[in-house]
């Protein structure tokens, strides 16, 4: 298996961020500290996945076999919800691996629920100092406050 590097932008990054907190902007540094965090969690799950026609039950199988906890089941919650619109790019996983449409919007369903998790959470760490800027000791702060993030990210 071979590691992937994902390459979102920060203009995806920030539609999620409008979504969760509208009144927050990212650093740059704190894009590239987050599009790791996304690359890793990518990593980990692209790890087990060894067929090429994997499908949504299949790939939830996977992520409760790499996340944590209720980490996993909210994931697999927001993949199995009606398609709908995704916030990042299906074409950056779609071009990456072998694998058919519904597991490419699964997939990125998947990092997005993360993407939200960790941008909600910073941004709330954001909010707590008065500040408007996520910074990249905010995102740390939020990853070491929640267990399950910080196990599926160390």
């Amino acid at each position: 298996v071979y590691t992937v590097k994902m390459n979102y932008t920060k203009e995806e990054f920030l539609i999620v961020l409008r979504q969760i907190h509208p009144g927050c902007k990212l650093k740059n540094t704190t894009y590239e500290l987050i599009k790791k965090l996304l690359n890793k969690v990518f990593n980990k799950i692209n790890q087990h996945i060894n067929i090429d026609n994997v499908n949504k039950e299949q790939l939830c199988n996977i992520i409760n076999t790499v996340m944590p906890g209720e980490l996993a089941k909210q994931c697999c919650v927001e993949i199995n919800k009606e398609p709908s619109y995704l916030m990042l790019s299906t074409n950056i996983i779609k071009n990456k691996l072998d694998i058919n449409d519904e597991s490419v919007f699964a997939f990125t369903c998947a990092l997005e629920y993360i993407l939200a998790e960790i941008l909600e959470l910073s941004g709330d760490i954001t909010k707590e100092k008065n500040k408007t800027f996520i910074k990249y000791g905010y995102v740390m702060d939020a990853i070491d406050r929640d267990e399950e993030l910080k196990l599926l990210l160390s």
